[in-house]
């Protein structure tokens, strides 16, 4: 039998547990994921696949797109949101 990597461990289960854990609810994390799916900067992400088969550059720029499309969604839904400071980019 195959294993199946648990959900937290794919790209998907990670970036959906990042957006909860900087204070969206699931259901609005999960609406985030899509709204990255369908971006064009989310072709790049390997959503469905383990996490440990990739560099974790590949892991930072998937968040660097997610985080966008999380701004974008709590702009359109949610503009004063007290979690929208945890997806903005800090200048290094």
């Amino acid at each position: 039998m195959a294993h199946t990597p648990d959900h937290a461990s794919t790209f998907e289960g990670h970036l959906t547990e990042n957006l909860v854990q900087c204070g969206m609810f699931d259901r609005q994390a999960k609406e985030v994921i899509e709204k990255a799916k369908a971006d064009p900067a989310g072709d790049m992400i390997p959503w469905s696949s383990p996490l440990d088969g990739y560099p974790e550059m590949v892991t930072e720029m998937a968040w660097i797109v997610v985080k966008d499309n999380a701004l974008k969604w709590i702009d359109a839904n949610l503009p004063k949101a007290w979690h929208r400071p945890m997806f903005e980019s800090k200048p290094v």
